[in-house]
């Protein structure tokens, strides 16, 4: 992995499960000096790599690591929705019920990460409280020095190593094909490793 980071070049690799093969490309993406983004099929994989497998990486190499976890925006609670929100435009009764569940979590969320939660919301309440491209506002909305997803993103331009999924990673190329200016989802970056990429071609198509 070292080779390939320092040549530049594609590597594809594969091992059994158990082996170490996180911090086998962790530890020499980390002490390549590059922003690398590590692309997975499952968040199960990306909360392993962040509070697991990067904490012991960055001791094996003995400094503190820059790292931060993106996901596409319908993850983060959105600040606008919840201002919005009222009491009848809840479905049912169980989505008032969860809401009622959610509200500390509302009040003292740092992120606005729905895989904070303890449970699952309802897909229709939690429809009405993420981040939508349908409704989404973006750089005019009059909350987004606060918006939860615009902060992750902030953190991930910060980062050394950037933790995302497959999904994401080709939403970021798409867009950069279109646009043709280089603005993608993801930070600039000069490697990728694709964790678990048995599961590639599906995220591709």
């Amino acid at each position: 992995v070292g080779d390939a980071l320092e040549a530049g070049e594609h590597l594809l690799a594969e091992a059994g499960a158990g082996t170490g093969k996180s911090l086998a490309y962790l530890i020499p993406a980390l002490s390549s000096g590059r922003r690398v983004v590590v692309a997975t099929a499952t968040k199960a994989l990306q909360e392993q790599l962040l509070t697991k497998d990067v904490p012991i990486a960055a001791a094996a190499i003995g400094r503190p690591v820059k790292v931060a976890v993106l996901k596409g925006r319908q993850n983060y609670l959105c600040r606008k929705s919840l201002h919005m929100l009222a009491m009848p435009l809840f479905r049912t009764a169980q989505d008032a019920s969860e809401y009622e569940r959610l509200q500390d979590w509302i009040e003292t969320t740092e992120t606005g990460d729905r895989a904070e939660l303890s449970f699952e919301p309802s897909v229709s309440l939690w429809a009405e409280l993420a981040v939508g491209a349908d409704r989404c506002a973006g750089r005019r909305c009059p909350l987004l020095a606060t918006c939860f997803s615009e902060q992750a993103r902030a953190r991930a331009q910060d980062a050394e190593l950037v933790i995302a999924n497959h999904a994401l990673y080709f939403a970021d190329l798409a867009l950069r094909a279109k646009t043709g200016d280089g603005a993608g989802v993801l930070p600039e970056h000069e490697a990728v490793i694709f964790d678990e990429a048995h599961r590639l071609e599906e995220a591709a198509v």
